[in-house]
């Protein structure tokens, strides 16, 4: 063994480290024959550290927790780098931060300043919802967030997409009573997305969403608590993940085609095809709130008395 600080013996040690390096090591057989190994050694200043109701969780920057809960922001540093400062985003020039009874997601910046450096970490924990939210009815974008794309109706089957401004990815969701349950109905030809992710003529409310508290971010789920994920593809996988970790999802609130309830009677719609309000297509206005689509091709609430 020939290491490049001079030491022969099979290992050695390298005391306080304080900066990524490579350190190389010629190997020679009992043949003569010389092989070169280098091994790389990468130096995180600060490590992001979260303290959760007394657990540790180390290396890590986004956490999910429950509302109540008492969360220590804690980054870490190695003993021979603990000399620096420490500036949180709200003033505190401690190392650690502490959130106890947590109500709402938030996101908080520390900064760590040593020897004219400056390391920045962004934590973001999002706080879930004890209840799922009731969404208001009406027409969203659904947007995945890590990819900026949005649900679209692919005519039979649904994926993630870049944004059209068309109807294939405009959705009206709707509930039934205060059960926050949704059905999920494209504008582009009035079909549910059903439970696998299809486009079907049988509007049901098969969807559930948990929201992280003071976001519009959430979650989808089915009746057998399986989440939306994305697979590397970018296609929606419904039936699959067991385990909310994440919230990659966002509403988008739509206000185009539909912005308002019309009252109205037979004569006065315009309209060449009626919908109720769960997306079935009907043959006439119904009493109540209706949808219809014009001559124009746009969609519009309407209340028949």
């Amino acid at each position: 063994y020939l290491w490049d600080n001079g030491q022969t013996t099979s290992s050695i040690t390298i005391p306080q480290i304080t900066s990524s390096r490579d350190v190389k090591c010629y190997i020679q057989n009992v043949h003569g024959r010389k092989q070169l190994i280098t091994f790389h050694i990468s130096v995180v200043s600060v490590r992001p550290d979260i303290i959760l109701n007394g657990t540790s969780y180390t290396n890590t920057l986004n956490l999910i927790v429950n509302e109540g809960d008492n969360v220590s922001l804690s980054p870490n540093v190695s003993e021979i780098q603990s000399y620096g400062t420490w500036e949180w985003d709200n003033g505190s020039n401690e190392q650690v931060l502490e959130l106890n009874n947590i109500a709402t997601s938030q996101e908080n910046t520390v900064s760590y300043t040593i020897d004219g450096k400056k390391y920045t970490l962004t934590y973001m924990l999002y706080v879930k919802e004890r209840n799922d939210r009731l969404i208001e009815s009406g027409n969203y974008l659904i947007r995945y967030r890590n990819s900026d794309s949005y649900l679209t109706n692919n005519g039979s089957t649904t994926s993630f997409q870049d944004q059209t401004n068309g109807k294939e990815q405009i959705w009206f969701i709707n509930h039934t009573g205060t059960n926050a349950r949704y059905t999920l109905i494209s504008l582009k030809d009035s079909l549910a997305m059903n439970s696998n992710g299809k486009m079907s003529s049988l509007a049901l409310p098969t969807h559930y969403a948990t929201f992280a508290a003071g976001t519009d971010y959430c979650s989808f789920y089915n009746s057998s608590k399986k989440y939306w994920y994305l697979d590397e593809e970018n296609n929606l996988v419904l039936n699959s993940k067991t385990i909310l970790d994440s919230f990659d999802f966002e509403l988008i609130p739509y206000t185009g085609d539909i912005t308002s309830v019309e009252n109205v009677n037979n004569e006065s719609t315009n309209a060449v095809e009626y919908y109720s309000i769960n997306g079935v297509k009907q043959d006439r206005l119904k009493e109540g709130i209706n949808v219809v689509k014009n001559s124009n091709g746009d969609y519009k609430k309407v209340f028949m008395r």
